[in-house]
């Protein structure tokens, strides 16, 4: 209630009266409520009616705490549990490893002395029939040699060398044979020290071309995928340096006594143009 100004606002119930008139006194005190017909406002629920409404507030929003409480709980659960079966795995993983040594290479490659000696006795014939050598390679499987004609005949040529296989022109003919009774040494691996005292320094006192590489990791042993994710490499004790020597005017079996030392392995001889280039690895640790 208020004055009839205030009643222009548009409240809800609203008795107008002039405020003198509701401070108007009689005997000393305010008048009457009843006066002007003033009566409390009643709520349309009863109280037993509230309280029930309460409690079962209250039941839904314990109810809510405690299934959202068993969600984060559970969520909690489900996170250790991934955490253990990814642990597991990776025990599991590590349990299976199994460890395999790096091959040792220069037990399956042939010793240079030997291999140097069959290489040159596959060279026959310099000029069978008149025929020319151009290229010889010998790479520790099987030696291939290229002739020309240079204006030889072909039967001369087969009357000299049977197997022979020339071109349909028979300008070329190029004869090969594997190496056999190759001879291997497991030798015991010198330093890198230990080669550069011998073999290189010998290299350097004939004054012949030559090269050293960069060292090397030994290549893994071939396997499978599934075999490559179970299996650990031991580390090597040694490392691998390729090497060349050439071109130059000595022959293999001149090259014998030079290139023959332990870890060292001559894995490819080439005649071309008259010169010769050795091929091959050294392993030192």
């Amino acid at each position: 209630m208020g004055s009839p100004e205030v009643g222009q606002a548009g409240y809800h119930n609203f008795l107008a009266i002039e405020l003198e008139t509701l401070l108007a006194l009689k005997g000393g005190k305010l008048n009457s409520p009843a006066q002007y017909q003033l009566q409390a406002l009643k709520s349309g629920f009863t109280r037993q009616q509230i309280i029930v409404s309460g409690l079962a507030l209250s039941i839904v929003s314990i109810g809510g705490a405690f299934w959202y409480m068993k969600k984060v709980e559970a969520d909690q659960l489900a996170a250790i549990e991934a955490q253990r079966q990814e642990l597991l795995a990776l025990q599991d993983g590590a349990a299976a490893q199994v460890e395999r040594d790096y091959p040792k290479g220069w037990h399956t490659v042939a010793v240079t002395g030997s291999f140097l000696s069959l290489c040159q006795s596959h060279i026959t014939f310099p000029a069978p029939g008149g025929w020319y050598l151009e290229t010889f390679i010998c790479d520790g499987v099987a030696s291939e040699a290229l002739y020309r004609a240079n204006g030889a005949r072909a039967d001369n040529l087969l009357a000299a060398m049977p197997s022979a296989d020339l071109n349909p022109d028979a300008t070329q003919a190029v004869l090969r044979k594997p190496l056999e009774n190759l001879t291997y040494r497991e030798d015991e691996l010198p330093t890198i020290g230990d080669v550069q005292r011998g073999f290189v320094s010998l290299l350097q006192g004939l004054k012949v071309p030559y090269a050293v590489g960069n060292p090397e990791s030994p290549p893994a042993p071939p396997m499978s995928a599934e075999e490559a994710k179970v299996t650990k490499m031991t580390p090597a004790e040694w490392r691998e340096y390729t090497f060349a020597v050439g071109p130059i005017g000595l022959a293999p079996n001149a090259m014998r006594s030079v290139l023959d030392f332990n870890g060292v392995r001559v894995t490819k001889a080439t005649y071309q143009s008259g010169k010769w280039t050795y091929e091959g690895k050294i392993y030192a640790k």
